[in-house]
């Protein structure tokens, strides 16, 4: 075999023998190389815009490995509801396009929607869970001068502060800053990225930001704080909600494409039988040649004139020449058809696109009714979690986030879902607040006086101090008293609530606007917006702000800095002096808040010391009492006199049945618990005191009341004798003595 042979086989093989796999990677390059193509041709071949689309030749690259990668996993989800079907519908085809298509990418996204402060809110509620969010903190600036350049909505949030989220942000947005290689580099052109890539980087695109550098160290710390299954859960959530998009999306592409093969099919039966019909036709015009007609067989329409020059209305001629007609009149319609069906196929990739949009609703409802049933309940139930997972499967090496057709939309409709998506909140020009004066053009503070449209009632809210309710865990003889809601929520919370909910009656005719109107929703609606307004405006301690006459050094002190520092030099110190002042505040008040809590756990520790420092000393009491066999019937000169009614809440456990009899009528307000009766947790926690009668109460129960008793830090006591009378009089005495 000559060498020209062997070369033209070696081709042969390597480029023309197509394997399925040779064969998809085709298809998906020229599906982006043809997208790029027209990009730049739409474009002119702006490599800023370029860029904005990431249609650069790293990018591209990334996204068409991903691609490839995708199809076998995309293959074995869909199998069981679209099929490629030969010369109408391929699935690689589809999907190669479909990826390639020119879309906005996430960084232009991110900053329209700011959608990373999404994934940072998700990371430090974890973070507060596993009680590391002050190990965080510790991560971030320790001055607010890296903050200044780190944009964030004008959002309230009652978990984080406004810094806690700059900090956070400062550090997802700069997790590869100090990595080599992560500069902005010039193009060919000679522009440069305009976009901040917070996302999509050039490092990350080539798969390098795992590099041993301080920023990418704060990030892996601030992973490493976050349980493992945690971000397992949230990563799984975001592969759900992808791969049910995705078979959304070729559910309806089964939808049209079974729509086009019943037309196609109609179509083709339909010029069959009209092929059948010439046919025929034709036949029966070759047997009137063989016999033609008479004069007379012939019917003139027209006028005897006219007639000689019309074709006979009863000749194969006519017949074909009508069936000519009708089926030119059935093509177009067919053909009208036809493309108002391939008219909805390439609108659906653009209607998705938007589905975080108004207009994605609009293009629904005129979609027919399969469409819409395939998409009426589709939404993001956890956008915070979905956007973390974007960012740490992006982070990762994960194909997904590459995959732009369903990588895009999802990430724009997590975002269009959260709070600050589609809002712009303005604090000088909240109505119920404060408001302009139209005349004097200067802000009025007190709500802007509305009137609410006639179908808008005012509802009546709960009553949160009337005393309604009662623990039903409680034994009913002991229920010591009623309480009101805003006891039960403090009870549960800690809090309490704001005191004026009525503020935002006139933010009813706002939510009637959005048919928020019924009393199951208006109800809680109000009490949130209550709590999170009056939150949002909290009063605080004038003391903990900065006073900016203590730095305004320049002035105080003339010469301070040298006479040869200029004035821009001196603001810089200044700020830098704020700045630092700033930190050392910060730093103060969580080691303020640290020995406070050092301090409450020790008050709580020296409470229970003495606590059983007490009950060991009732103990020896008892024991001594014991030995010198002091159960005897004695009374003792006393200024009680009884019945005495206690102060205290007070439970007494054990003691002879004939014991209980005598004592019970000189001490009426003492719950006394029978032997036979198991301790109750609810009964102790609420009481103010509890005592035991050591000589007739069990093993078991007895430690039962002791591990309650020091689970709620309620005081415990001993009576000292075996003597109704003078149990009564220990009693009375511990009740005078400590009920003030």
């Amino acid at each position: 075999m000559t060498k020209k042979k062997k070369k033209q086989q070696r081709k042969s093989t390597k480029e023309y023998e197509q394997s399925s796999n040779a064969k998809q990677k085709e298809i998906v390059q020229q599906a982006y190389y043809a997208s790029q193509k027209l990009a730049n041709k739409r474009l002119q071949k702006t490599s800023k815009l370029l860029d904005g689309n990431d249609c650069d030749p790293i990018r591209l690259k990334r996204r068409i490995n991903a691609t490839l990668a995708s199809l076998d996993e995309l293959y074995s989800k869909i199998a069981d509801i679209c099929v490629d079907v030969p010369d109408y519908f391929s699935i690689t085809e589809e999907w190669a396009q479909l990826n390639a298509m020119g879309t906005q990418g996430y960084d232009c996204e991110e900053e329209q929607t700011t959608a990373s402060l999404g994934a940072a809110i998700w990371i430090l509620d974890q973070l507060r869970e596993q009680g590391r969010i002050h190990d965080a903190i510790r991560l971030m600036p320790k001055d607010n001068g890296p903050l200044d350049e780190i944009y964030i909505p004008p959002v309230w949030d009652p978990c984080h502060s406004d810094e806690v989220h700059l900090g956070m942000l400062y550090i997802i947005q700069k997790r590869n800053e100090d990595c080599i290689g992560a500069k902005t580099v010039k193009q060919k052109t000679g522009d440069t990225e305009v976009l901040n890539r917070f996302f999509m980087d050039r490092l990350t695109a080539e798969g390098k930001q795992k590099q041993d550098v301080p920023s990418r160290n704060r990030w892996e710390k601030i992973l490493a704080m976050i349980p493992q299954e945690q971000i397992d859960e949230a990563v799984s959530y975001y592969e759900e909600v992808y791969w049910d998009w995705i078979r959304r999306f070729f559910t309806c592409r089964n939808i049209y494409l079974q729509q086009e093969l019943q037309l196609q099919q109609e179509r083709k039966e339909y010029f069959e039988a009209l092929e059948q019909k010439a046919s025929a036709i034709m036949k029966q015009h070759e047997e009137m040649k063989k016999n033609p007609p008479k004069l007379e067989d012939f019917s003139f329409p027209y006028s005897s004139v006219q007639s000689s020059l019309s074709i006979p209305q009863n000749t194969p001629m006519a017949e074909l020449l009508r069936l000519k007609t009708n089926m030119d009149i059935d093509d177009a319609a067919f053909e009208e058809r036809e493309n108002a069906l391939y008219a909805s196929i390439d609108d659906l990739p653009g209607m998705l696109r938007y589905a975080h949009s108004v207009e994605f609703w609009k293009m629904i409802e005129t979609s027919g009714e399969a469409i819409r049933e395939v998409w009426k309940d589709f939404y993001i139930a956890q956008p915070y979690a979905y956007l973390f997972a974007h960012l740490y499967l992006l982070d990762s090496g994960s194909d997904l986030p590459w995959l732009y057709f369903p990588g895009v939309c999802l990430f724009s409709k997590a975002a269009s879902e959260l709070p600050w998506a589609h809002c712009n909140y303005d604090d000088e020009c909240d109505n119920i607040w404060n408001h302009w004066d139209e005349e004097t053009g200067d802000i009025v503070h007190g709500p802007l006086e509305r009137t609410l449209p006639k179908r808008v009632k005012i509802p009546e809210l709960e009553n949160w101090y009337r005393m309604d309710y009662v623990d039903k865990s409680m034994d009913e003889q002991f229920a010591f008293s009623h309480y009101n809601l805003s006891q039960i929520v403090f009870e549960i919370t800690g809090g309490i609530m704001p005191r004026n909910p009525e503020r935002y009656f006139s933010a009813l005719s706002d939510l009637d606007q959005f048919g928020i109107n019924g009393k199951k929703t208006v109800h809680p609606l109000i009490y949130v917006m209550s709590l999170l307004g009056e939150s949002r405006r909290q009063s605080r301690d004038w003391r903990l702000e900065i006073d900016d006459s203590l730095t305004d050094r320049d002035s105080e002190e003339p010469g301070k800095y040298g006479e040869t520092e200029s004035p821009d030099e001196l603001k810089q110190k200044i700020a830098e002096l704020r700045s630092q002042l700033d930190h050392a505040k910060k730093i103060a008040y969580e080691s303020g808040r640290e020995v406070r809590e050092e301090k409450k756990r020790r008050e709580k520790l020296e409470e229970k010391l003495a606590m059983e420092q007490q009950e060991l000393a009732d103990l020896r009491e008892l024991i001594f009492q014991q030995q010198e066999q002091n159960y005897q019937q004695e009374t003792v000169a006393s200024s009680i006199s009884f019945p005495y009614k206690t102060t205290l809440r007070t439970v007494v456990f054990g003691g002879h049945d004939s014991w209980a009899r005598e004592i019970k009528p000189k001490l009426p307000g003492v719950r006394f618990i029978d032997r036979e009766m198991i301790p109750n947790a609810e009964l102790i926690r609420r009481a103010d005191v509890v005592w035991i009668q050591t000589n007739a109460i069990s093993h078991a129960f007895f430690y039962k009341i002791i591990d309650e008793v020091r689970k709620y830090n309620v005081p415990l006591r001993y009576f000292s004798f075996a003597s109704a009378s003078r149990c009564a009089e220990q009693l009375a005495q511990y009740d005078e003595k400590n009920c003030t």
